[in-house]
């Protein structure tokens, strides 16, 4: 079976996630279609810089829409791989599990707990 051109369109935005500065005025609907498609195309790959352009643009453009909670306890490995791209989701978290992942006060992760809203 062919793809739709609706998904053709969405694996090309998710394919050059680099190349788009804004997905600002999107309807969330489309916002949390794109994002899902996103998150399983970039995850597996560990794709870093695309990974963290990506999360940025959704970010700005959906704000508490892509994440307000985040539970990674016993969880320091995915912690450590992927630093840059937790911060970039920390300014939207109302919500931060790291129990036993076992942090020490210098870890990069727990220096930006200050931008954690309350």
């Amino acid at each position: 079976m062919l793809p739709s051109l609706i998904d053709l369109s969405r694996d090309y935005v998710i394919d050059n996630i680099c190349s788009v500065e804004s997905l600002v005025g999107l309807p969330e609907t489309i916002g949390e279609w794109l994002f899902v498609r996103f998150i399983d195309r970039y995850y597996e790959k560990n794709d870093r810089i695309k990974l963290t352009h990506g999360l940025t643009v959704f970010v700005e453009a959906f704000d508490q829409v892509v994440l307000s909670k985040l539970n990674l306890s016993d969880s320091l490995v995915v912690i450590n791989e992927f630093t840059e791209c937790l911060l970039t989701l920390m300014t939207n978290l109302t919500e931060l599990d790291l129990s036993h992942c076992q942090l020490g006060e210098q870890h990069e992760v727990v220096q930006h707990f200050s931008k954690i809203k309350s």
